[in-house]
């Protein structure tokens, strides 16, 4: 039983010095995390001819615009942290670009994106605590020993605003309340919620180039629970009804096949396929500024200058 003992003891004091250096993290587990970037769009409007109405694809060009976000991490182990996000974006699609093969919709819309979200992220690459030097076979120091980029995979819930607009005689008009689709209308379904919840998912880097302070980005998948982002879900409706209802322009909006310079509505009895069947979805790629925090007495965070 004494040999026993001993050995639990030789063992623990063997592993102090690690355990200590793997909580070092605790010391400041804060970070302030702010950046900007560019944003995607895949939803109906804008599907590409290889890919056939609402089918996904990773990225369009054409249909980037920029992203603005600011959030804060907040370490609960070494390699687990929780990070909130607050995010505005401008998302846009069009069926005249990107190859699409729906030109004779001449579908087109913007939304802003004000999203809100927290996620879990975790270290599949460390952060190294202290540079290790090594050397190669002629004894010469190795710079790539010294490279470290620590790299996160992440997965959270959040909610987001989006308003979809669409462009008539050069104006840009909200579509939502035109019910676009026969929504609130007679056999139309009502009218789509504004609100949605999303699940971003992807993966992060990080890199040091300063003390406490870290240069990153950042590629995430959104999957959201709603088809209109685009305003675009399902079928067309009879526009004269729209046109009864809502007006010149709801109607206009409604059915563009009619023309590809948007000056007067067209008509259709509705019924046939307007959207596809996939849910809309949106991608943000971010490069930021993460910066570590000092904790007060209390242990709460307390913001420094990060230079």
């Amino acid at each position: 039983m004494k040999k026993h003992f001993f050995l639990y003891i030789l063992f623990f004091l063997i592993l102090l010095p690690s355990l200590s250096f793997a909580q070092r993290w605790k010391k400041k587990p804060y970070e302030l995390v702010y950046g900007l970037g560019f944003t995607n769009f895949n939803g109906d409007v804008g599907s590409p001819e290889n890919k056939g109405i609402g089918k996904y694809y990773w990225f369009h060009l054409a249909s980037t615009r920029p992203v603005f976000f600011v959030g804060g991490r907040y370490y609960f182990l070494d390699r687990l942290s929780v990070r909130l996000n607050f995010m505005y974006g401008i998302i846009v699609a069009d069926d005249h670009e990107n190859g699409a093969a729906w030109t004779g919709r001449n579908l087109n819309f913007k939304s802003s994106i004000i999203e809100a979200s927290s996620q879990i992220e975790f270290s599949i690459v460390k952060e190294k605590r202290k540079r290790n030097i090594f050397y190669n076979i002629r004894g010469s120091r190795s710079i790539l020993s010294n490279i470290n980029i620590p790299t996160y995979l992440f997965v959270g819930v959040g909610g987001f605003y989006f308003n979809p607009k669409g462009k008539y005689k050069g104006e840009w008009y909200h579509l939502q309340p035109f019910g676009t689709e026969g929504q609130g209308l007679p056999g139309g379904d009502k009218k789509y919620n504004r609100i949605a919840l999303t699940i971003p998912f992807g993966i992060g880097f990080k890199y040091k180039i300063a003390d406490y302070t870290y240069l990153g980005f950042e590629a995430g998948y959104r999957f959201t629970f709603t088809d209109y982002i685009d305003d675009v879900g399902g079928k067309y409706y009879d526009t004269q009804e729209i046109l009864n209802a809502y007006g010149e322009e709801a109607a206009a909006l409604s059915f563009r096949s009619h023309t590809l310079d948007n000056i007067k509505p067209g008509y259709t009895s509705g019924g046939s396929t307007k959207g596809g069947e996939f849910i809309d979805t949106y991608q943000f790629f971010l490069f930021n500024i993460s910066r570590k925090l000092k904790t007060g007495r209390r242990g709460l965070p307390k913001f420094t200058p990060a230079f």
